[in-house]
Order: C-alpha cells, then sequence, then structure tokens
C-alpha cells in the first residue's frame, strides 16, 4: 500500500452542480458579481402582456382573456361569468354604505383558479391554493373592481324587442325586476415552464385579461318567467317565489371598469460569503469565526437555485398614482435579514418601474 495515496477530486458541469447543489452553485456566481441567468442584481426579466384572442372556449364564453411572457415561462388567463342573486344582506350593505365610501363592502374580486402544468393531474398543489388565494386578497384589497362595475343592467323582452331601462322613461319602473343581480368573475390561469416565483406574472396576466374584459347584458323573456299565484291553505295565506330565466345578450358589450392595479415587483434577498481572502487574513481569524458575508437583493428570482436559496422575499405592487404609489408590499423574512436599506432600496426601484 503506498505512503501517500493520490485524492482525485471530483468536478461537476455547472448545470449538474446547480441541480445537485444549488446553493454552492448559486454562491460561486454571486460572489464574483453574477447571476446563473447573468443578469444584473437588479434586472427583471422583459414581461410582454398581450390580449389572448380567446373565443368560446369549453362550454363557458371567455369575456377576457391575455398571454403573458416573461422569460421562458408562459401564462394563458381566461375570465368567464356568473351571475348571482342579491340577497337581503347585500341591499341593507348598499343602503348603509354609500358610493363615496372607500369600504371593502363596495368593491369586489375575481375568483381565480391557478393550474401549474406538470404533465401530470391530480388534486391542486398547496404553491397553487395558496397562489390563487394571494391573487383573490390582491384584488380585493387593492379595491381594483367596484361593485357598480358588476351590476346587471337587466332589461325585458317583448315580443322580438329587448328593452333596457335608462332611467328617462316614464315605464322604467315596470320594465325594470324586483330583483336584484350581479355578476361573478372567474379567473383560470394556466402556467407552462415554470422558472421561478409566480405571483409577478400570474398578477400580470390577471389584470391583462380584465382590462379587456367586455360585460354583456342580460335580458328576461317573458314567456320563460314563471308566474305564481298567491295561494291559501287552512287560513295561511303565502305566495310563492318568482323565478326568473336570465338570458345573456352579447350583442351590448361594455368594458370592464377597474382602477389602477400597479405593476407587481419580487425580490429575494441572500447572504453571499466572502471568500477567505477578502474577509481578512487566516492566520488572524478565529477558528470559530465564520467567513465574512455581505446581503445583496435580487430582482425577480429565476432558477431553481434563486428560489430555494432566497428565502427571504420582499413583493410590492406599485402605482403612478403620486398620493398611494403603494398598493400592496409583503414582507416574508427567513435566513437573510431584511434591513431598511434593502426594503428603501426595493421601493426605489418598484416605483421606477411602475412609471415605465
Amino acid at each position: 500500500m503506498p505512503e501517500n495515496p493520490v485524492v482525485k477530486q471530483m468536478v461537476f458541469p455547472p448545470e449538474v452542480l446547480a441541480r445537485i447543489a444549488p446553493d454552492i452553485s448559486l454562491q460561486r456566481h454571486l460572489s464574483v458579481g453574477l447571476r446563473p441567468s447573468l443578469r444584473g442584481f437588479n434586472e427583471f426579466r422583459p414581461m410582454e402582456v398581450s390580449e389572448g384572442g380567446l373565443n368560446d372556449v369549453g362550454k363557458n364564453n371567455l369575456i377576457g382573456s391575455s398571454v403573458v411572457k416573461s422569460g421562458d415561462t408562459r401564462v394563458i388567463c381566461g375570465i368567464t361569468l356568473g351571475i348571482v342573486e342579491e340577497n337581503s344582506v347585500d341591499k341593507i350593505l348598499s343602503l348603509t354604505s354609500s358610493a363615496e365610501d372607500d369600504s371593502l363592502e363596495n368593491y369586489s374580486s375575481v375568483y381565480p383558479v391557478v393550474d401549474i402544468s406538470r404533465g401530470r393531474s391530480g388534486a391542486p398543489t398547496d404553491e397553487e391554493m395558496i397562489l390563487s388565494q394571494k391573487l383573490y386578497e390582491t384584488i380585493l384589497h387593492n379595491k381594483i373592481i367596484d361593485n357598480e362595475a358588476l351590476k346587471v343592467q337587466v332589461g325585458t323582452k317583448v315580443d322580438n324587442d329587448i328593452i333596457y331601462p335608462d332611467g328617462s322613461g316614464e315605464n322604467d319602473d315596470l320594465l325594470r325586476p324586483k330583483k336584484n343581480w350581479s355578476y361573478t368573475l372567474y379567473a383560470h390561469v394556466k402556467v407552462f415552464s415554470r422558472s421561478g416565483p409566480l405571483f409577478d406574472i400570474c398578477y400580470s396576466a390577471l389584470i391583462g385579461a380584465l382590462k379587456n374584459c367586455k360585460i354583456p347584458r342580460a335580458y328576461i323573456d317573458d314567456k320563460s318567467t314563471d308566474i305564481r299565484i298567491p295561494v291559501r291553505s287552512r287560513g295561511n295565506f303565502g305566495h310563492l317565489r318568482e323565478s326568473y330565466n336570465l338570458l345573456l345578450d352579447t350583442n351590448y358589450n361594455e368594458n370592464l371598469s377597474i382602477k389602477e392595479a400597479g405593476t407587481p415587483s419580487s425580490y429575494g434577498i441572500i447572504d453571499v460569503e466572502k471568500p477567505v481572502a477578502e474577509a481578512g487574513d487566516e492566520d488572524d481569524m478565529d477558528v470559530d469565526q465564520a467567513p465574512a458575508a455581505t446581503t445583496v437583493l435580487l430582482a425577480d428570482l429565476e432558477g431553481e437555485a434563486e428560489e430555494t436559496c432566497a428565502v427571504s422575499k420582499i413583493n410590492i405592487i406599485s402605482s403612478k398614482d403620486s398620493l398611494k404609489p403603494l398598493k400592496h408590499i409583503s414582507i416574508i423574512g427567513g435566513g437573510s435579514r431584511i434591513t431598511k436599506a434593502l426594503l428603501k432600496e426595493s421601493i426605489r426601484i418598484a416605483n421606477l418601474r411602475s412609471e415605465l
């Protein structure tokens, strides 16, 4: 047996090292001032939002759609609608809250369903459910969709003509039914080639679909209306509830009115360990002393290595509104400390992006 055995060092290609040890691969890139995607630390990927152009897909007609491209990731969003009858609680809230009131009771949201394509089928994952709920809460608390924009304008079909009350005729009260209805929006978000956190691109796809939504009118066919006669039984008087069959009138489409939605910007915070030569003389360091580290702010995380290692994250939605430029901000603390300087820098970059 030789006295000095030869030790062979195993070398992995960069793409293999990024899969088996993403933290080591990312530290090697960041220590020399680079990212695995070769983008700058504060550089975002270009995002293209276009109208989907999807019509009559499946049983439900789409009233709005969009396609978003960001790097290798593609997101398709389609919006359908349903009609719900307003109950007594909704009427009481509408009377107590005026149009000038800015409370959440005057705003609505969208019910999104996020589906991340992974080549398999089954129950939705935790990521899909959490992302769907976050999109719903963000749309609602940002007060983007007003309740008045989803009110159903109901007309009446007389012979072959559909008459809508416009508020100027004497017979508007006769044409207007006793019940009130409103639209409910459902968003179906399909993600392909996932390559990082998805909130920014899904939020942009959802807003893009809302901007080109066409809300139709609805009418009541007098032939399909179920009219019941009051009934008296054993000394008790009562009547059956009227039922209406609402039909959509796609000949009259109006653009959905939404407020400023803002531009989303997401960041990750990672501690980069400096080499020993930069941290100081190795002879002067204690045995238990760790190498010096610096904290960097990475915009628009991309790839498995950045998404896995960046536990601390910042998400900001900034708008062009000078009075309320920040519409949403969330901070998730993790392994890296989020300082005031990093938070100010992330807000500054987000404001610049919203002005473009």
